[in-house]
């Protein structure tokens, strides 16, 4: 059986300068994150990136708009076991 790497779309809200096209996929480790802008004019861009993630707790979800910075860190703390740690 040959190896295939599955994509799941995220909604995405408040993005109004294109198209934003946001997907994930479930990797050893964490998620692999791809977005990718359409916008006027034929200009398109890509990125990837991993997150951390070892037991694949994101639900896909941003924080709240209205979260305080201490508020946001202390959500990040406490859902990403890699948050403030440094390879050496």
């Amino acid at each position: 059986m040959k190896a295939e790497l599955v994509f799941e779309a995220l909604t995405v809200a408040g993005h109004d300068k294109g198209v934003l096209s946001i997907s994930r996929a479930k990797v050893p480790g964490g998620w692999l994150i791809a977005s990718y802008l359409f916008a006027v004019m034929s200009f398109k861009t890509a990125a990837v990136a991993f997150y951390p993630d070892p037991d694949h707790s994101w639900d896909g979800g941003s924080l709240p708009l209205k979260a305080t910075p201490g508020e946001a860190q202390e959500i990040e703390e406490s859902q990403n076991p890699f948050f403030g740690r440094r390879s050496k």
